[in-house]
């Protein structure tokens, strides 16, 4: 994946790195994909280049050259335009570059990310199926997806090959998903939804006045879930320093509402929830508060925000034959599934 340019000398040099490896370019693709990855590069960067002689440089050693003219753009295949291997997704660098992945090779990142949870097939499609949808729906709106994007939390092929047991393996599990849940996504109300997953709660998910699709379910299964409850200590002098006031076990602290928004008062301070959960660091978005000579202690129940797709509880349901649409139905219970050209039931 092309991470940086420089023209010299009438040519265009394309830098990549081992680093940035989403996808291994040349060992996949043929010269006229390669071409237009090179080609819709050049336009997204705005690069100010109308050459046709273009080199690309891998970790400072030129491995391969490029001349359009002698492309013969005809020979691409025709494909489906939702398909996983012929979409294709902008992905913006911390650098600012724009460059391009077809959408399984994003998934295969998305996916890979969840390696450590061991979660089931059934599970791994449901998450798939969320970030095809969520695929579709940025590249209509936005065109790119961060490389830090809120919703994915990016690292490189690379990454995962260290990090991965029997990386091969798992990838070829991952490819046979994502062709499984080709063309598939989730629409409310004919608009793409956001990819809302959360890893455990309290045995019920939450609604969002912002998010309508979003549906407070009952999933006792996450009640097992280990880590259920945990804690943390903070003295007073940490909090002090956390909030810039005065802190000690007879400090006024408590939950009010202002314009309909919840708050946090200490000592007559107001802080937004999502304030205080930052300062703090919860695990959840349930929490408890206990007052000790010393010390604070907040107690969390679950890990995350409770909205959407529960891990913990879906991968219960997968364990017991749930497959991965009646968990998307269950989780998401005003949403309706489809597959490009066809609704399904």
């Amino acid at each position: 994946m092309f991470y940086n340019y420089e023209i010299k000398n009438g040519s265009l040099f394309l830098f990549l790195t081992m680093k940035y490896e989403y996808s291994n370019e040349f060992s996949i693709h043929n010269d006229v994909d390669l071409a237009r990855r090179t080609k819709n590069f050049i336009k997204n960067n705005h690069i100010p280049y109308r050459g046709n002689h273009i080199y690309l440089v891998v970790d400072g050693v030129v491995v391969k050259s490029l001349n359009l003219n002698n492309i013969n753009y005809n020979t691409i295949p025709l494909s489906t335009t939702y398909d996983c291997d012929s979409f294709m997704i902008n992905i913006k660098l911390k650098n600012g570059a724009i460059c391009e992945m077809t959408l399984r090779e994003y998934l295969q990142i998305v996916l890979c990310s969840f390696y450590k949870y061991d979660l089931e097939d059934e599970v791994l499609k449901s998450i798939g199926v969320l970030y095809n949808t969520y695929a579709y729906k940025i590249m209509k709106e936005n065109n790119y997806i961060d490389e830090n994007d809120y919703f994915v939390r990016f690292n490189y092929l690379s990454f995962y090959k260290e990090e991965i047991p029997y990386y091969d393996n798992y990838l070829l599990k991952i490819n046979s998903i994502i062709s499984n849940i080709n063309c598939i996504y989730l629409s409310y109300q004919n608009n793409y939804i956001l990819p809302f997953l959360h890893f455990s709660n309290y045995g019920k998910t939450l609604t969002n006045n912002h998010y309508k699709y979003l549906a407070s379910v009952d999933s006792i299964w996450d009640l097992l879930s280990p880590n259920l409850i945990t804690y943390k200590d903070y003295t007073y002098n940490q909090l002090e320093k956390i909030f810039n006031t005065s802190f000690n076990k007879d400090t006024l602290f408590k939950i009010t509402t202002k314009d309909n928004r919840q708050f946090i008062s200490i000592d007559n301070h107001l802080f937004t929830l999502e304030e205080v959960e930052n300062k703090l660091s919860f695990c959840s978005s349930k929490y408890y508060f206990l007052f000790y000579n010393d010390f604070l202690r907040v107690i969390n129940i679950g890990n995350g925000h409770f909205y959407g797709l529960s891990l913990f509880g879906s991968n219960e349901m997968a364990k017991n034959g749930v497959k991965y649409y009646n968990i998307l139905k269950y989780y998401f219970p005003r949403v309706k599934l489809f597959q490009y050209n066809k609704k399904l039931s």
